[in-house]
Parts: C-alpha cells; structure tokens; sequence
C-alpha cells in the first residue's frame, strides 16, 4: 500500500470526521472535503482509485446500537453503511479493514470467498505465537505450558503480556507454579488486572481512573487539570512511563496522549462503578469527590459515552440496591450533606456529581441548595433549576443552557435582582439572579445587540443594535416603552444617568446622542470624533461623560453633561479604544484598547495614573467591582483577567505605573471562555462577575 490509515471508533466519532480526515490525509492536504456525506465518500473512492491505501476502522462495534438486532447503527451512525456500501460496490484497488464484535448487516450479501467483501473471524492467538509473547518477557515455557496459559486466557495478547509479569516476578518464570496456584488468585482477566491494580501507586491508580472517565486519549497536562492529587509535574510523567511498562495504559493517536487498552477501560469502569455505588448507599463521598461521573465540557460524543457507561450503570445499580427511587435520591442528598461539611479545599467532584446523577435519574430540582459548594463539571444544558440555590457555588466546568448563539453585552440591575444579555440574534433575555431563571425575552431588534443598560431605579432596560435603533423595555412587563432612532448606524454603546431621566448612545456614525427618558427625544448630538464612538459612561455624579472612540489617533473624551461641551481628551492607547468606565468613587477612568492594554486616568488632571497589560488579544470590556478595588477586563483572547487596582495606591501621587500580569496586580485570569469575551459585569454584592 501507498498509505496505512488507522481510525478507531472507540468514542463514536462522526462520519463525517473520519471522512474529511481521511480525504485529506489521502491527498496530502489537496483536497477539500465537500460538505454533504455522499460527496464525501465519492471523493474519497476517487483518490483510493488513485492511490492504493489501507484504511482500517478499529472497533467499529462502537457504532452499533446494542439491545436490538444484531448488524444495526447507533442513531446518527447510519452513514457509516453507506461509506461501507459505497467502497463495496465501487471499483479501486484500495482496502478497506475493519475490526469488530459485530458484523453490520449490509455486508452480508456482499461477502464470499471471491468477493470483494470477505471475513475473518479472528479467535485467541496460536500457540507460537502466545509463545512468542512469553519469549518477549524472558520466560521460557515448554509447549505443554504455553498451550495450558494459552487456553486458561483464551489466547488473548493483552491478558497473556500482563500475566508475564507476575509469573517473572512471583514465580521466578515457572508457569507451572503459576498455573497451579488456581483460583481465585490468578482466575481470569479480571482478577489479573486486580492484581496489577492493586500493586499501583496513588497517582498511577489516579491516571487510569481519569483515562476511564475520559473514554479518550488525553494529553498529561488534562491529566494533571482533572486530578484533584497534588504532584510534582515530574511524577506525572513517570507515572505514564510505569503505567506505560505495564502494558496498562498505550498512546493515542495524536500527539503525546494516552489511553487504556479496552478491556483495562473495561475494568476500571467496572471498578469505579462499584466503589461510588458503595459509597452513596452508606453516604461516604470518597470517589465521589476525587472523580467525574462525567466531564460537562468534554465533546458531545464522549459525554454522552459516560452518561451510558458510568452515570446510567451506576443509577441502575443504586435503584436495586435501595429498591425505590425516593431511596436513591435520599441517599444522593445525604452524600450532598457530607461533602457540605467537608472544607471547600476537599469536596472535589462532590457537589457536580450529585447534581450529574440527579439530573440522569429525572429528579425534580426544585428548592435544591447547592450554595457555597463545588459544583465541578455539572451538565445542566437543558435543565431546569427553579429555585435551585447557587450562591457561592463554585460552577467551574460546569454548562447551563445554551439559549443563543452567541453572548455579546451583560448588565446587572442596579439593585442585584436581574441580568440582561443580548445575543447576535436580535434578542434580550432577562434572568433573574436568585435562582437563574430566565424570566423574560424582549424581541424587536432586526440586528445583533451590542450594548443593555438599565436605570438607575431599575425600571427599565435599554438595548443598541446594529440595526442603528435603541430600544426601552419595561423590565417589570416586558412591554417595549419606545425606540429611540436618530443614529446613522450601529449602535456600541448606552448609558443611563444617575437620575435615570438621561441616557447616552455611541455609535458606528462618530457621535454621541442624549436622550430624554421621559420624552423619548435627542436632546443633543456630541460630534468630535472622527472615528465609530464604541463606548458611553456617566460619572456616578452624573456630572461628565466619557466617551471612547475608534479615531485614526484613538482618544477618550470626556464632557460636561450640562453644557455638552469636550472638557478633555485623553490620549495614549495606540489603537482603538473599545471600553471605558469609571471608578465608583469617580476618580479614575479605566479604558481597554485593541492596543492589548488597560489604562487608568485621573478623571481630576486627566493624567495617566497607570498601565495594565496582560491580554494578548484587544480588550473588548473593562468593569469596576463595587467597592473600586478591583478591575475586570474582558478581551478577544478568551479570558477575563482579574486587577487589584487597589494595590496600585493611584491616590498616593505616585508616579504613572505600569504592570504585566506577573506583577502581582493581576490576581486571577479566568480562561473558561470557549469564544471572545465581549462583555463583562460585576452583580452589585462584589460577589459574582
């Protein structure tokens, strides 16, 4: 062959994943994957008429349905016969190898000893060969013992290369001896890999616990994330290398990742099923807070994998051992109480697992208190929570529902009772903050939503679109009070006053309007810019206005309120400015720029007081914990990086100060963000961002 390809199925992959692999692996990256599956494998049969190729499909009996017919797909697999009929019935002289403990049924009429589908059924290895294997091992048997350890395991290559090792090491090579000792110390895989199991370390029992949880090859830095041990990063890897010699864990396909042989997965599984099952019936969390019974953030396919292999098992187990479900969920709440007496620093997985298992059983959440707990790695997409406590929680990991496409302004009401959100869609979603609830959805925009904004008294709500409108809503009705239009185009930014009777607007058109609430007019037009105007702010005294721009020399202006005159422009970021807010005693203005830097300004001299850098991407969004001693800046880069402005001591007249993030003024960057943080905001309590 050309080229050997090896695909495994193992995690249920998507058809059309293997197949643009594939395809570009077989044109060396020339060729361009078509999107509809059809075209694929019709693509994909033209380069195997070009190039001769092996492709080999490992454990293809992944993708079978398992309770029903034998040959039948798992739902969303069924394409996998199409690329099998496909490469049947289509002339080229590739190869197409596949392993399996199921046999799909279209391949039945197609097979023969002439045909061009043909089957092997494949049993334990030959007798020279389990030889082989034990010569590799230093252990020298006569034929009679070979043929006795080849039937006592059936012939298999993994069961045989680990008991190679007890029988060196235990029984000084003497398969005799070692097959006599019998059951139940050495009867069977189960109970060698017992064995082995039992001689690990710690840290080595952890790793292949976490390589079972992941049901995928995982790279040694997920490894060390997931763990709750505490090891030197050199332990990791000897680790891997002794579990590597041990024939119990073999690298994945990708890079520098491991994974367990099948039937050790299998094992483990087993193992931690019936270690978290004892321990919720006597209410012991010990398992239960070192591991996942599943990873809310891992891929669709492997998430689902350890709902079916480890979540769904274990509940089964639990309701015949406690015999009705009001058992099992008293059970799950008792363990729940024991991780909450236990320090933050030790309740782990706890709290998340509890939570992942009462939702696979179907339980009613309602009233649930989950506050000050770690809720790790919840899968709650699609959950409902009425009245479910979070306060304090610590969600890290963990998904709730995905009610849009993307996020792109956040706002707390002045009082802490709601959050606003708007989404590229056109749409506003009220929440209320108690119980995260979803308690209103204001439509109307016919452009995505960049900029919400309540008032003061937090009575009404205040969307800009890029469909050049902003919008009012009663945040008691939900009702629409008034669009305000008047700009040119896209709206970035809008601002309540501290009166609640004023409002301020930013736009793609370079000005600046100040609306009457009461009247619903323009009351005045700031036009100084020379450039899109992306972000608005009041002073808490209502006094000045400050405004960001994206001028060809970006600039910060700041304006009287009552005369609607520039009092200063403030000068120093090098490329657009996209954010700016003031302190709440009112004395420095933050600004974040596409110049990856945040800047602190004396709002008294218009003095540069400080420089923040640390972002690697433009910062899209910069606010001020309540109490002004903190800083949150949002960016492109995926993270929202956490200041302790008041470290900086901006009010001792100091001289400009500029700190990285290893200066100690960055206390945290938060990197849970799959996508751009486009916007940022603190509830009023200090307590939640």
């Amino acid at each position: 062959f050309d080229l050997v390809l090896f695909r495994s199925l193992h995690n249920g992959p998507a058809l059309a994943e293997v197949l643009d692999a594939t395809i570009r692996a077989v044109s060396a990256q020339q060729a361009t994957p078509p999107a509809l599956v059809s075209d694929k494998i019709a693509l994909l049969v033209q380069l195997f008429r070009e190039r001769r190729c092996l492709l080999i499909l490992d454990n293809l009996e992944s993708i079978m349905q398992p309770g029903v017919l034998t040959g039948t797909y798992r739902a969303g697999y069924a394409g996998y016969g199409e690329l099998l009929l496909g490469l049947s019935e289509r002339a080229h002289g590739s190869c197409l190898l596949l392993t399996s403990r199921e046999k799909p049924a279209e391949l039945g009429p197609l097979e023969g000893r002439n045909a061009p589908v043909r089957t092997l059924h494949l049993h334990g290895l030959a007798d020279s060969a389990c030889q082989t294997i034990l010569m590799a091992k230093d252990i020298a048997a006569t034929a009679t013992e070979v043929q006795a350890l080849a039937h006592a395991y059936g012939g298999n290559p993994l069961a045989l290369t680990l008991v190679a090792e007890p029988i060196r090491e235990l029984f000084g090579g003497d398969v005799s001896a070692f097959l006599a000792a019998g059951d139940p110390f050495f009867n069977g895989v189960d109970q060698l890999l017992d064995q082995q199991i039992r001689r690990l370390s710690a840290i080595e029992r952890d790793v292949l616990n976490w390589l079972a949880i992941g049901r995928e090859p995982m790279e040694i830095a997920a490894l060390r994330a997931r763990s709750t041990l505490i090891a030197e990063p050199r332990a990791w890897l000897q680790t891997l290398v002794a579990l590597r010699a041990r024939h119990l864990i073999e690298r994945g396909e990708n890079g520098a990742t491991f994974t367990l042989q099948p039937v050790v997965m299998e094992y483990i599984t087993a193992q931690l099923i019936e270690a978290m099952l004892k321990e919720i019936v006597v209410g012991i969390p010990d398992m239960l807070r070192r591991y996942a019974v599943l990873l809310a953030q891992a891929p669709e396919y492997v998430r689902q994998s350890q709902e079916r292999v480890i979540a769904q098992p274990l509940l089964n187990q639990l309701g015949v051992s406690l015999k009705s479900r009001q058992l099992v969920e008293a059970q799950l709440a008792q363990v729940l109480a024991a991780v909450r007496m236990l320090p933050r620093v030790e309740q782990g997985y706890g709290g998340g697992n509890v939570l992942n298992l009462l939702v696979q059983f179907g339980s009613n959440l309602r009233g649930y208190d989950f506050s000050h707990l770690n809720i790790w790695q919840a899968n709650l997409a699609d959950v409902e929570l009425p009245e479910v406590d979070f306060r304090g929680a610590d969600l890290t990991g963990s998904r709730f529902t995905e009610a849009f496409k993307t996020i792109v302004p956040v706002a707390f009401s002045p009082n802490g009772d709601y959050l606003a959100t708007g989404s590229i869609d056109g749409e506003i979603l009220l929440w209320r903050v108690a119980d995260k609830q979803q308690i209103g959805l204001f439509q109307g925009h016919t452009g995505p939503v960049n900029t919400v904004a309540f008032s003061r008294d937090n009575r009404i709500l205040a969307s800009g679109s890029s469909d050049g409108l902003i919008m009012l809503w009663s945040v008691g009705t939900g009702a629409r009070l008034a669009t305000l239009s008047g700009h040119g185009s896209r709206i970035w930014s809008v601002a309540f006053g501290p009166d609640s009777r004023l409002l301020a607007s930013g736009s793609d058109d370079q000005t600046i309007k100040l609306w009457s609430i009461t009247s619903g007019t323009c009351l005045a037009t700031l036009a100084e810019h020379s450039a899109a105007v992306a972000s608005v702010a009041f002073s808490p005294d209502g006094a000045t206005l400050a405004s960001a721009s994206h001028d060809p020399k970006p600039t910060i202006k700041c304006w009287d309120v009552a005369t609607r005159t520039c009092v200063a422009t403030l000068s120093g970021h090098t490329a657009d400015i996209w954010s700016v807010a003031f302190s709440p005693d009112g004395e420095i203005l933050a600004s974040g720029s596409a110049d990856l830097t945040i800047k602190l300004w004396s709002v008294a001299t218009g003095a540069q007081r400080a420089t923040l850098r640390g972002h690697t991407a433009r910062i899209r969004a910069v606010a001020w914990s309540p109490n002004g001693a903190t800083l949150a800046s949002g960016s492109m880069d995926q993270t929202v990086k956490i200041w302790n402005i008041a470290a900086l001591h901006l009010h001792a007249g100091r001289a400009a100060i500029d700190a990285d993030a290893a200066s100690g003024v960055c206390r945290a960057t938060l990197a849970e963000n799959t996508g751009p943080v486009n916007g940022i905001a603190w509830s009023t309590d200090g307590d939640t961002l």
